[in-house]
C-alpha cells in the first residue's frame, strides 16, 4: 500500500488534505461563537430553502410556509437547523477517524430512514448537488477551489452512504406492530 493510499478514509474516499480543507472552511463558516454557529445554520438552511429545489418541501410543519424572515424566531425551525448543524459539525469533527465517520453517517441515515415516510436520497441528493454552491458563496470561492471539492465529494459520499443503507433497510423483515392474536382450541 502506498503512502497516498493509506491517507484516503475509507469510509468518504477524502484524503487528509481534503479532511483539513473541510476543517477549515467549517471553522471558517461556523465562527467561534454559538451564535455564528446559529446563524451560520440559519444561513445555510435558509439558502437551501431559496437555491435547492424541493428542499423546503421535504420539511413537515408549520415553518414550510413561513417567509424567510419570519423564520428566523420561529422555535421549531432554529432547533432543526441546530440539529443540521451538529450532525454536520460531528461529522466533520470524526473525519479523521473513519470509524466514527461510518458510526455519525449511520445514524445520520437511520434517523432519517426510520421517519415516516421515509426521508432518503430525495433529500440528501438535493444537498450533495447544491451544498458547494452555498461553500463558494459564503466563502466566495470558485469551483475548482479545494475545500469547494471537498464539500462535494463529502456530500456524494453521504448520500451513497445514505443510498446503501436505504437499500438495507428495504430487504429487511417487516415486523407487524402488534402480534397475531392467540388462538385457543378447545377438545370437545
Amino acid at each position: 500500500m502506498t503512502s497516498t493510499e493509506s491517507t484516503i478514509c475509507p469510509v468518504t474516499g477524502l484524503t487528509e488534505e481534503e479532511q483539513v480543507a473541510l476543517n477549515k472552511s467549517w471553522k471558517i463558516m461556523t465562527g467561534k461563537t454559538a451564535e455564528s454557529f446559529k446563524a451560520a445554520g440559519v444561513n445555510m438552511l435558509l439558502w437551501m430553502f431559496d437555491n435547492v429545489p424541493g428542499v423546503k418541501n421535504q420539511f413537515t410543519g408549520a415553518f414550510t410556509n413561513s417567509k424567510s424572515t419570519s423564520l428566523v424566531g420561529d422555535e421549531m425551525f432554529l432547533a432543526h437547523v441546530q440539529s443540521i448543524m451538529l450532525a454536520l459539525d460531528t461529522i466533520i469533527i470524526n473525519l479523521a477517524n473513519p470509524t466514527k465517520t461510518e458510526q455519525k453517517l449511520l445514524n445520520l441515515a437511520v434517523v432519517h430512514l426510520k421517519q415516516k415516510p421515509p426521508i432518503g436520497t430525495e433529500y440528501f441528493k438535493p444537498f450533495a448537488e447544491h451544498y458547494h454552491e452555498y461553500v463558494e458563496d459564503t466563502l466566495h470561492l470558485n469551483s475548482t477551489h479545494k475545500a469547494v471539492r471537498a464539500w462535494k465529494k463529502l456530500f456524494v459520499s453521504m448520500n451513497d452512504f445514505i443510498l446503501s443503507q436505504a437499500a438495507i433497510e428495504e430487504r429487511k423483515p417487516v415486523y407487524m406492530a402488534t402480534p397475531k392474536k392467540k388462538r385457543h382450541c378447545t377438545v370437545l
